[in-house]
């Protein structure tokens, strides 16, 4: 990609693409020749051709691949690859000799060499070399770009402050990146690299995890999220969302984990949860009823509202204010109610009725209070003065 453009090799639009070949030979007659017949057999091919290897060094970078006699004066054709090699570890080697012995091309296989081929004297020769070069090129593209997917990858997850990983089952855990290590409460990744996952679950937790492990490599579907328990290297135990997907590296089957860190959620949720059940032990200690309505329904209640009017839990859950007075006050208590929503308070006397059908005249006191994008209405009933036919029975407790 230059210049804001893009190099018509990195898209998938089914075109050849192009193969930038390096030829090396000290033999004039024989360079023309190659360049001739692999530019005629293949459209795709342009070849550059190099008398001397010490001058071709300093241009292996502008190429694809390289073709190389190996007689040749002063610096062979393996002393031109081990000087390519220190510039360029991978790009692909073709030798192309006169010079044929198994003990060449064994040699020339340990030095690094991609492939080899003994020169024939014919015109065959070269569809044979240009097909080696067609396949060593498209290897080495193909292993590139996976190369600079994974290297993409990592650098992407290196940084992410969400924990990921990669496992493979043969090995274990092969990958984790920075947020991984902390999660497990460890100081290096080799504290957590080639364990497998299961052994970093809760013990409770690890025969379901590992079903639903085996079923990814099975399937090759991705897991959804799910909390799941993790036991660090630390000893602390953690909780989070895990989702995994299949995928592969270096041809071998892998799976890609990440995971949701929700310990710092529920922690929170636990605190919240205790001081909500500290409110509700304070008000269930007070004599008048206390009382909560969202959208006009009863959402929550001390104790003393069950035990005064006699409702059971579930029948009060949900229950509208003007359930609870008599038909002839439903138009006053309607007022009382109107003006908590305007003025944000109400003061009223209105007799709630009981489970058994009684009334029982308390005092209200009710309020606005807005939370979260809804707006509740919180009331105070205390019993008013008594009068003759008109007691509290649980007051006189």
């Amino acid at each position: 990609m230059t210049g804001g453009g893009f190099d018509r090799r990195t898209l998938g639009t089914g075109a050849a693409e192009q193969i930038r070949v390096l030829h090396v030979d000290d033999d004039a007659n024989f360079r023309e020749l190659t360049k001739t017949f692999l530019e005629k057999l293949r459209d795709e091919f342009t070849v550059t051709s190099f008398e001397d290897p010490t001058t071709a060094i300093d241009r292996v970078d502008e190429f694809d691949c390289i073709v190389s006699d190996y007689q040749m004066p002063d610096v062979d054709g393996l002393d031109f690859l081990s000087l390519v090699r220190e510039r360029h570890e991978r790009i692909p080697f073709v030798l192309f000799t006169g010079q044929g012995s198994e003990e060449i091309a064994s040699e020339a296989i340990s030095a690094g060499v991609t492939d080899y081929l003994q020169k024939a004297g014919n015109r065959d020769q070269y569809e044979v070399l240009a097909n080696r070069l067609e396949n060593v090129v498209a290897r080495h593209r193909s292993e590139q770009r996976l190369r600079d997917s994974e290297r993409r990858y990592r650098e992407l997850a290196d940084t992410s402050p969400v924990p990921m990983g990669i496992h493979v089952p043969d090995e274990g855990i092969i990958y984790v990146n920075d947020a991984a290590v902390e999660f497990f409460g460890a100081e290096t990744a080799d504290e957590i690299l080639g364990q497998s996952p299961v052994s970093l679950m809760h013990p409770d937790d690890r025969a379901a995890v590992a079903d639903r492990v085996d079923s990814l490599f099975e399937d090759r579907e991705a897991i959804p999220g799910e909390p799941e328990r993790f036991v660090g290297v630390d000893g602390e135990v953690r909780t989070g969302i895990v989702s995994a997907v299949p995928t592969t590296v270096a041809g071998q089957p892998a799976a890609h984990v990440v995971i949701n860190d929700i310990s710092s959620y529920l922690d929170a949720k636990a605190r919240i949860g205790a001081q909500q059940s500290l409110v509700q032990a304070i008000i269930d200690t007070l004599d008048d009823l206390v009382y909560v309505f969202e959208d006009d329904s009863l959402v929550r209640w001390n104790q003393r509202v069950p035990e005064v009017l006699g409702y059971d839990e579930a029948t009060l859950a949900g229950m509208g204010p003007l359930d609870f007075v008599p038909a002839a006050m439903e138009p006053a208590a309607a007022r009382y109610l109107r003006q908590i929503e305007k003025d944000g308070r109400a003061t009223g006397t209105f007799d709630l009725v009981t489970a058994d059908g009684d009334h029982l005249t308390y005092e209200l006191e009710g309020f606005a209070v807005d939370h979260e994008e809804s707006t509740f209405r919180v009331g105070l009933a205390s019993p008013a003065d008594e009068t003759p036919g008109r007691r509290d029975p649980e007051r006189d407790r």
